[in-house]
């Protein structure tokens, strides 16, 4: 008897111990991080705070026709409504990851949305699904499909002159609030993930057509501009050691992270593999135009009359820019932990 209960004992603890196994691997396995978002969160920037401003006599425009020192979201809206009703700005409540390669097509870059599921083979791998995106004139709760936000803006110009962002120029985290309550708050890291690019549409002379000059969409190229490179958490520091095998300081002493975009519609492909030379169909290198190595300190070269830079001045009369700002879910800072707060976008061009 005493042996048969000595036997039983013994298939308990066996029995407790690879449940203790297997809690421990579901453990270990819900602390790792991974770009994506593998729960496939998204970002608030309820309410939307993106200004673009000008000074030292620049004049900013939402539709070629009413111009001043800013452009906010609401002008956006109106001009669409009411003077500029070809617009396409694209102003959704929350943000997804996407990634672009910076490729553009008919005037708008190519952006892909991803999401992530679990492999159903049992092997815990995180398989990525990505999608390229269309873009719509949408607002906030009517945007509930699209994932970055994209905009026109026009800029005049008296002569030819060199401009720069600002330092003022940056994209920094805020709290989220209902009912005006704050509901979420701190320094989650999301804005080190996030993008900006600049796509030059097209050009006239201060008397030429406005109708022109607002269906321009002459762009073949961007600029992406990475704001917080320099920057990143615990979890982001531990995000790059896991999935890419990169090993950053989280005061982005090591510089800038060269990364590979999504270029290509892709089903299933391991995130783990994004750097595998065998899915070049769907993924490339990434040429950052502008970083920001110290945000409200530094001006950026924008459009700067260099020959080292490759670039030329504003030039007299008004040109047409699209905007865009997203998640880059390439970037090693695009991990679960860094949901849970917004962000604002905040763009000041300057006189040189």
């Amino acid at each position: 008897m005493a042996k048969r209960k000595t036997k039983r004992d013994e298939r308990k603890r066996r029995l407790l111990f690879l449940i203790f196994l297997f809690v421990l691997t579901i453990a270990i396995g819900g602390t790792a991080t991974y770009a994506w978002f593998t729960s496939n969160r998204t970002i608030s920037v309820d309410p939307l705070e993106v200004n673009v401003s000008t000074v030292n006599g620049l004049q900013i425009s939402a539709d070629a026709i009413n111009w001043g020192a800013k452009v906010t979201v609401d002008d956006l809206k109106d001009a669409k409504t009411n003077t500029y009703t070809g617009a396409v700005n694209q102003l959704p409540r929350t943000l997804g990851a996407v990634s672009t390669i910076g490729n553009v097509t008919t005037g708008t870059l190519d952006m892909y949305y991803g999401t992530v599921a679990t492999a159903e083979d049992g092997s815990g791998k995180y398989l990525l699904t990505a999608t390229k995106q269309t873009e719509a004139n949408c607002y906030l709760a009517a945007c509930t499909s699209k994932y970055y936000v994209a905009f026109d803006i026009f800029i005049k110009a008296d002569a030819d002159m060199d401009i720069v962002l600002s330092g003022n120029s940056g994209v920094v985290t805020t709290d989220i609030e209902e009912g005006g309550v704050v509901i979420a708050s701190g320094d989650r890291g999301i804005q080190n993930a996030a993008r900006v690019a600049f796509l030059e549409e097209g050009h006239i002379d201060s008397g030429g057509s406005v109708s022109s000059i607002q269906a321009a969409k002459n762009a073949t190229s961007s600029e992406i501009w990475e704001p917080n490179y320099n920057a990143h958490t615990a979890q982001g520091a531990a995000n790059a050691r896991s999935v890419y095998g990169i090993t950053v300081a989280t005061d982005g002493s090591a510089g800038r992270l060269p990364y590979n975009g999504v270029k290509a519609n892709l089903t299933g492909i391991d995130i783990k593999e994004t750097y595998n030379s065998a899915n070049s169909t769907y993924f490339g290198s990434v040429p950052i135009t502008y970083e920001t190595t110290d945000i409200n300190t530094n001006d950026i070269d924008f459009r700067v009359e260099d020959a080292t830079l490759g670039t030329a001045k504003l030039q007299k009369g008004i040109t047409k820019f699209r905007i865009y700002w997203w998640v880059e879910g390439q970037d090693v800072d695009a991990e679960n932990n860094a949901t849970g707060t917004g962000m604002q976008l905040n763009i000041e061009f300057a006189i040189k």
